[in-house]
């Protein structure tokens, strides 16, 4: 009966561990579309041997787990990439938009064709003629007229750029304000992830994880280290740490709420010493810094 028992234990775990890799094939099937989602391929184990009656030694089959597909090198050169991509093109939009206040054109050889060019002519023509008649009065009017038409440009250049520098700090601040939204979840995750799988994948929080990290490469440049316990350390290019890990203990904080409207950081980090993870948050100046190289 032993033999018996043994024989109907080990087809049970084997249609056990056969239900469960058509459970990960379905689930990778069902997440085809899901954003984040990382692909599981099915890892066979090998159960230990028991003794039975006197010397025999049986097989207890073999059990099944997921393993994630990820490539930690993989995900951090294609957010490197789409960090170089989303600085490119803010800048090309924010350039975009002050070449057209002067009226240039992409294809433009010369800026003389812009109502800037035409003035400075203009101006310059005008003071040739008052050199060739200068007690001529329409000639000296002529001049008074070129240099108001141009400083009256000159004005509404200055304005419009004005206009337009407000416009990208208002968008600039917005942005801020997402990018410690996701600083905040992403060093939640790292609690999460450290608490529940410190030595192996943590599955779906990684893909959370992952995900959040994308998005974040969207909106600013920023370096990752991982450390001990499957967790990540986020600094700006110039080492400011946005989510790091310190000593032992310690819970999280969020940022603080005046790094949302651009104020300097005061003296003192405002968060815990022991803090073993945390989101420090980032300032305006430093978004804009990131995006205008400064």
């Amino acid at each position: 009966m032993g033999s018996l028992t043994a024989l109907l234990y080990l087809s049970q775990n084997a249609l056990d561990a056969n239900q469960s890799a058509l459970d990960i094939t379905s689930n990778n099937v069902a997440n085809a579309n899901t954003p984040g989602y990382t692909n599981e391929v099915t890892t066979w184990h090998e159960l230990d041997t028991v003794s039975l009656s006197g010397n025999t030694a049986s097989g207890m089959g073999a059990v099944v787990s997921a393993t994630s597909q990820r490539d930690p090198i993989l995900n951090q050169r294609v957010q490197q990439q789409t960090q170089a991509v989303a600085a490119g093109t803010a800048e090309a939009s924010a350039l975009a938009d002050l070449q057209s206040i002067f009226g240039l054109a992409s294809n433009a050889s010369s800026s003389v064709s812009t109502t800037l060019g035409m003035d400075i002519n203009a101006l310059f023509g005008s003071f040739s003629s008052l050199e060739a008649s200068p007690s001529n009065v329409s000639v000296r009017q002529g001049v008074i007229s070129a240099a108001a038409t141009l400083a009256t440009d000159f004005n509404s250049a200055a304005s419009a750029i004005a206009q337009q520098t407000a416009a990208l700090n208002q968008q600039a601040t917005g942005i801020v304000s997402n990018v410690n939204s996701l600083l905040t979840s992403i060093a939640q995750l790292n609690l999460q992830i450290q608490s529940n799988s410190p030595r192996a994948d943590a599955g779906t929080l990684e893909d959370r994880r992952q995900q959040e990290l994308t998005q974040l490469s969207s909106l600013i440049g920023f370096d990752q280290i991982r450390t001990e316990n499957n967790g990540l350390t986020l600094t700006t290019a110039n080492g400011q740490p946005l989510v790091s890990e310190g000593g032992a203990g310690g819970t999280h904080r969020a940022p603080d709420p005046r790094l949302l409207q651009g104020h300097q950081h005061p003296g003192g980090s405002p968060h815990s010493r022991t803090a073993r993870k945390r989101a420090d948050g980032l300032q305006l100046k430093d978004y804009v810094d990131w995006h205008y190289g400064r």
